[in-house]
Formats: C-alpha cells, structure tokens, sequence
C-alpha cells in the first residue's frame, strides 16, 4: 500500500504545503524555541517575536531543507541567526548621549 501523507513525518507533509503539519511543528517546538530564545535575549516580548519569526522563515523555507533527521538542529540555527540579528540591531540603536562640554 503506498504511504499518504497523513502517514509521513510533518516535516514531509509540511514540505508538500499541508498546513496541518505546520500546526504540528509549531505545537513539537514552539516551547523549546520559546525557552531558547529567553535564555539568549532575556526578554520574553523579543523571544515570542523570535518564535514567531522562527516559523514565519521555516514556512517561507521549508522546500530547501533536506530531511535527513536532523531538523531540530535546522530549526534552532534559524533561530540563533535570527536571535543574534536582533541583538546586534538591538546594540547598533543604542544611543549614547554625548556630554555637554564647556
């Protein structure tokens, strides 16, 4: 008998555009991204924008990932990637008021 999709891993389903599987992914990881991402921004508004942003990119690149089981690890370098580009923009806005001298 050949394999349905609802029988495949998310990940695959996800990859052939079933949005079900998506919700799947997000309900499997959506809590360890949350906790990874505090723990590197130390902000709980800035890691649940974070988590969001996680899954809006695997959305937008899931076809170019390869299924070889290692898609955690995949998910968690998009959202170090993304964690470091925010910290860095978060750093470059700082502005440090120069003193009046004189």
């Amino acid at each position: 008998m050949p394999v349905t999709p609802t029988q495949t891993s998310p990940i695959v389903r996800a990859q052939a555009g079933d949005a079900g599987a998506f919700d799947e992914l997000v309900d499997l990881y959506s809590a360890r991204l949350y906790g990874f991402l505090y723990r590197l921004t130390g902000h709980r508004e800035d890691a649940e924008d974070l988590v969001q942003e996680v899954f809006v990119r695997v959305v937008r690149t899931i076809d170019s990932y390869v299924d070889d089981g290692k898609f955690e690890a995949w998910l968690f370098r998009i959202a170090t990637n993304l964690a470091r580009d925010r910290i860095r923009r978060v750093r470059r806005a700082v502005v440090i008021p120069m003193s009046g001298g004189g």
